[in-house]
């Protein structure tokens, strides 16, 4: 089986860059290609794989590989074991995201005795240095065993470092809520003073409006004093004017002439007199 390339849709992978590799299952086989060579939308592998007979279908699945996280399922499809080669459409949730392109061929693949001997000594091998592994794992898990029961002085060492770190970390914890107990009492204090400065700042507003009213009324009877001011200053003109009317009148008195004259102002200058009276 050969895996060329892929053709993916970005939409629909919702990943701005791409670490693409195919998961091949069939029957009870699992391969992994490599990484792609290209971490665009547009895969390559160009990977061979030999697999043995064990079904008539194969499973394609497509990841991305993150460096850290676990993979994420990107697609996959359902292919037949029948010689084929061309583009398969990849599916995920019922959707086409994209298309890979690969050959199939079943054709049998001869094996020469001395490769199985040699992939039977290679098992053997890894069988053997994984079962080493085990047995040295097994040997440093009961020393470290005994070492516990017998009290080792290095772990008594560590427990004694563990517990004054624990004891500062919980000095540390009780600290920390004294401060934020203090930071809330002080949060309150403030926002009592701030409602009391509210309030304040009302109270001003408020007998800033009464003084305003105040000094309104102050300016209308200010204004209404220079108005009757005036008419006292106009009364006391008019009453200088009569009484120097008069004593021209009794100068005059000796001339005819002047007296008819005089007869005639003085019940004008009276007329006007009353006029002005009954207007203030």
């Amino acid at each position: 089986m050969n895996i060329y390339e892929a053709q993916l849709d970005p939409t629909h992978c919702g990943l701005s860059k791409l670490n693409a590799q195919v998961i091949i299952i069939h029957g009870n086989i699992e391969l992994l290609s490599n990484v792609a060579q290209t971490s665009d939308f547009l895969p390559k592998w160009n990977q061979t794989f030999h697999l043995e007979s064990q079904s008539q279908t194969l499973e394609l699945k497509l990841i991305h590989k993150p460096l850290l996280l676990r993979e994420i399922p990107l697609a996959s499809c359902t292919l037949t074991t029948m010689t084929q080669s061309g583009w398969v459409h990849l599916y995920k949730s019922n959707e086409k995201i994209g298309s890979l392109r690969l050959s199939i061929s079943s054709e049998s693949i001869p094996l020469d005795p001395d490769e199985i001997s040699d992939l039977y000594q290679k098992k053997v091998f890894e069988v053997q240095t994984i079962k080493s592994k085990l047995n040295s794992y097994k040997l440093q898990y009961e020393s470290e065993k005994t070492d516990k029961k017998a009290g080792n002085p290095k772990i008594e060492e560590l427990m004694s470092a563990l517990k004054i770190e624990q004891d500062l970390y919980l000095k540390l914890v009780r600290e920390v809520n004294e401060k934020k107990s203090s930071l809330k009492e002080q949060e309150e204090e403030i926002l009592i003073e701030k409602e009391r400065i509210a309030k304040a700042k009302e109270e001003l507003r408020k007998e800033e409006c009464r003084v305003l009213r105040e000094q309104k009324l102050l300016q209308e009877d200010f204004e209404g004093l220079l108005t009757v001011k005036n008419k006292l200053s106009l009364k006391e003109r008019i009453l200088k004017g009569y009484h120097r009317n008069s004593k021209s009148e009794g100068k005059s008195a000796q001339s005819p002439v002047n007296r008819g004259k005089t007869s005639l102002a003085i019940p004008c200058l009276s007329a006007y007199v009353s006029y002005s009276n009954s207007n203030k």
